[in-house]
Formats: C-alpha cells, sequence, structure tokens
C-alpha cells in the first residue's frame, strides 16, 4: 500500500495525462473526470475523519456511562481504529463490553455492547452515504448501494471500488448528457424525424 501510494504521489499526475491521451475524449470531458473523482476522493477523506471523530465521541460517551478507568483515551483508541477497514472501532467497544461480561458486570456489558452496535458503528454506515453525497453530488441512496455493493463484490477494497465505480458511471451519463443534450431532448419532445 505504501509503495503504491509513494509512487501514485510522484507520478501519478503523468499516468492520468497519458490514460487521457489514450482515451478517445475531449479535454473539457477529461476535465470533468479528473475533478468528479478528486471531489470523491477529498470527500472520502475528509468524512473518514469526521466520521472517526464522531465514532470517538460517541465511545468516550459511552465508555464514561459504564465507568471504563480512562474515557477518553479509548475514545481516541476508538477513534483511531475506525480507519481500520471492516472491524474499525467495534474491536474496541465489543472487545471492552466482553471483557465486562466475562468480569461479571453484565448491565455495563450489555448496554456498552448495545450502545457499540446502534451508536458507534451504525454512525459510519448510516452517515457516509449523506456525508459522501455532498462532495461529489450522488443521491445517497446510490451511494450506500455502492458502498455495500462494492463491499459484497469485492470485500474490503469494494469499500473504495464500489463508489469509484458509481463515479465513474455517473461521469459518464453526465459527458453523455454534454454531448447528446440538445438531440436528447429533442427526442423527448417529438420534434425527431427519420
Amino acid at each position: 500500500f505504501f509503495v503504491s501510494f509513494y509512487f501514485l504521489l510522484m507520478d501519478g499526475k503523468k499516468f492520468v495525462e497519458y490514460t487521457f491521451q489514450l482515451l478517445p475524449i475531449h479535454a473539457l470531458h477529461e476535465r470533468q473526470i479528473t475533478k468528479r473523482f478528486s471531489n470523491l476522493c477529498y470527500a472520502w477523506i475528509v468524512v473518514s475523519f469526521l466520521l472517526a471523530f464522531i465514532q470517538g465521541t460517541f465511545a468516550t460517551i459511552g465508555f464514561a456511562i459504564i465507568g471504563v478507568p480512562s474515557p477518553f483515551i479509548w475514545g481516541i483508541v476508538s477513534m483511531v481504529a475506525s480507519f481500520i477497514p471492516f472491524v474499525g472501532a467495534a474491536m474496541i467497544w465489543a472487545s471492552i463490553g466482553i471483557i465486562y461480561l466475562i468480569l461479571g458486570y453484565f448491565g455495563q456489558g450489555i448496554f456498552i455492547l448495545i450502545w457499540g452496535a446502534l451508536l458507534i458503528s451504525s454512525s459510519d454506515n448510516l452517515l457516509r452515504p449523506f456525508l459522501l453525497k455532498e462532495g461529489v453530488k450522488i443521491h445517497p441512496f446510490i451511494l450506500f448501494i455502492a458502498v455495500f455493493g462494492g463491499f459484497f463484490a469485492f470485500k474490503i477494497p469494494g469499500l473504495i471500488i464500489g463508489p469509484l465505480i458509481m463515479v465513474f458511471i455517473s461521469t459518464l451519463l453526465y459527458i453523455y448528457q454534454l454531448e447528446f443534450g440538445d438531440e436528447l431532448s429533442r427526442i423527448h419532445d417529438g420534434d425527431h424525424h427519420d
């Protein structure tokens, strides 16, 4: 990952320019594709940090309620763990809940397991599509399908691949509309003659 990331930072622009030279599309459309993918990447990073903060906050509140020692520190640990694909912050709150159950603190253990499932981890699943919508201008339901469809099709890499495919398809449809919008309007208005 880090080697790939390094070379993408060093030579990513050249790679994109070379790819666009091979594609039979207008320079205006190249800029549209680049802009939309840049917006998605930027939005994904910003949303990921925002959701990490939200999950860390919910975790800190939950840990404080049940009396976990140093709830703020465990909230920060949960925030960092939220960046780990698939397991995320659940790795922390579920472990704490299980430990409390094993130690015989059933009320606290059950509370943090329910709190974690309903508030901490669900906040990512429910809020990510709505927050990403602002960055990529795609309906949140379509992004929701892209995130989960990508995960089921490609597993963990699909969390990125799914939205990328969706942005690419929406960009192609946008370019199609730019190119053939007038003709489509004439067809829909009934003015098209064979």
